[in-house]
């Protein structure tokens, strides 16, 4: 009896191997992937759970205490994925009562900085420098300890030049470069860009732009965007 109870572990043990392999790899982001893929653990975990309640009735179903101990396991496992799961969202109401979490400000939590991009139930967005999002629960910011930036301390003034093309109004150019430049990732969303164009002899308009970044290294990839955008219209 034992034997096979063993055989039939191993065999559950490779096909949910086989079937998180086959989930990772499977080239595709439709919402129900994404779905499986972040239920899977929950699903593995209650299918070992159900295994092993049917082991323990095999094995000690004959015994009078059994549905008594049967509850009180089956109690301790609805205790512990009440816990883990409501854990984050008890503790994100403890923080917000006590921590002003504002979106677009930039944050430091153990290591990692960046802008706040979303304050969810039971977990922070931040954008880092480098355009990765990362999410860091709750519970998790419990014990760590947070640093709210100034203004001054994050962002980095840049200044650059360029030539525009085409026939457009002086002012609707600027409104244009202004609305260009909030949309890129890199550009400190706290500031407003400052921009003045002016009309030159030859026909074509210079444009000279004031933004800021969170890290001095993007402005290049900013000036790059606004040349391909605005000087080949």
């Amino acid at each position: 009896m034992r034997l096979y109870l063993l055989l039939f572990a191993v065999v559950i043990f490779v096909v949910l191997r086989y079937l998180s392999r086959w989930l990772a790899n499977v080239p595709t982001s439709s919402w129900l992937h994404n779905l499986l893929v972040r239920l899977f653990p929950l699903i593995e975990f209650a299918i070992w759970f159900a295994f092993a309640l049917w082991v323990f009735n095999k094995l000690l179903g004959d015994y009078s205490y059994y549905h008594v101990i049967v509850v009180m396991l089956a109690l301790a496992m609805v205790l512990i994925l009440g816990w883990y799961f409501l854990r984050d969202f008890i503790s994100g109401i403890i923080l917000k009562t006590e921590t002003p979490f504002e979106k677009h400000k930039r944050i430091g939590i153990d290591g990692v900085d960046g802008v706040l991009v979303n304050v969810g139930y039971r977990s922070l967005e931040i954008e880092t420098t480098n355009s990765q999002r990362v999410k860091i629960p709750y519970s998790k910011l419990a014990a760590s300890s947070i640093h709210f930036f100034n203004q001054n301390e994050y962002t980095h003034s840049h200044e650059f030049t360029f030539r525009v093309s085409g026939q457009k109004p002086i002012q609707e150019v600027e409104e244009d470069i202004s609305r260009f430049l909030l949309l890129l990732p890199w550009i400190a969303p706290s500031s407003e860009p400052n921009v003045k164009v002016e009309q030159q002899k030859d026909g074509d308009k210079l444009a000279t732009v004031r933004y800021y970044t969170v890290a001095d290294r993007n402005a290049v990839l900013v000036n790059q965007h606004l040349k391909n955008e605005f000087e080949k219209l």
